[in-house]
Order: C-alpha cells, then sequence, then structure tokens
C-alpha cells in the first residue's frame, strides 16, 4: 500500500478502501471469521463475542469510522491525514499482533 502511490497521486478513496481492506483481512486471518464482508457494527459485535479488549474495538472503530468518511461521505482527507490513518492502522496491527490481544 505505502508504495502504491495513491496518496501522491490524489486516489484518496481507493488508498483508504485498500486500508480499509488490508485491516480487515488481519483481523479475520488472526482471529478465524470473515471481517470483510460484514458492517461494521456486525465486525464490533463478533470480536466482542470473541473476547476481544474494548479498546482495540474502539481503535478499529476509529480507523472504520474514517475510512468509511473519506469511502461513502465523499470526504477529502490531505496527505498527511491518509499517512497519519496508515500509522494508527499499523500501529493497530502490531498492538494486536500479539498475545495480548484479547
Amino acid at each position: 500500500l505505502d508504495a502504491s502511490g495513491l496518496i501522491e497521486s490524489g486516489h484518496f478513496k481507493e488508498y483508504y478502501m485498500r486500508l480499509s481492506h488490508i485491516v480487515r483481512v488481519y483481523l479475520g486471518g488472526a482471529l478465524n471469521f470473515n471481517c470483510v464482508d460484514l458492517y461494521f457494527d456486525e465486525a464490533a459485535a463478533k470480536l466482542s463475542e470473541l473476547g476481544v479488549a474494548r479498546m482495540h474495538i474502539a481503535s478499529f472503530e476509529a480507523i472504520s469510522n474514517e475510512c468509511d468518511l473519506v469511502k461513502f461521505a465523499k470526504f477529502k482527507p490531505c496527505e498527511d491525514d491518509a499517512r497519519a490513518l496508515r500509522g494508527s492502522a499499523g500501529d493497530f496491527i502490531k498492538l494486536t499482533s500479539g498475545a495480548g490481544f484479547r
């Protein structure tokens, strides 16, 4: 994603769609469920059911909400916003990839 050039070329919607997909594929793979095809509320309920800590669900919600603003509400982020969200998503994945995920 970082090497895609989508941010620099102003293709924010595509960038945010890919970022959202990456986070959802990661969650689904880490917890063995199909997160990609679920609405956020459904995914959050499944995460809660699986015992994922509320702080991790809140982080996923923040990432999802920002992605949805760009994907569906036609919000136009700046390059710095896109990079910051990428950093947040990376931090989320690093934080939840260990034993303390749940």
